[in-house]
């Protein structure tokens, strides 16, 4: 559940942000794991503690 939120959160922050279209937008992996929005120079990530 937890995990949900947070891609839902990160999926807000970005439409609003950048100003794009929730359908459009794919959110993809970088050569070390990390997603990443190809065509933007946007970086983030997210971790979880398990707790």
């Amino acid at each position: 559940m937890r995990s949900q939120v947070s891609s839902l959160l990160i999926r807000v922050m970005l439409v609003k942000r950048l100003n794009l279209s929730n359908t459009d937008m794919r959110i993809s992996s970088n050569s070390y794991g990390k997603p990443c929005l190809p065509g933007h120079s946007v970086e983030f990530n997210v971790s979880h503690s398990g707790k």
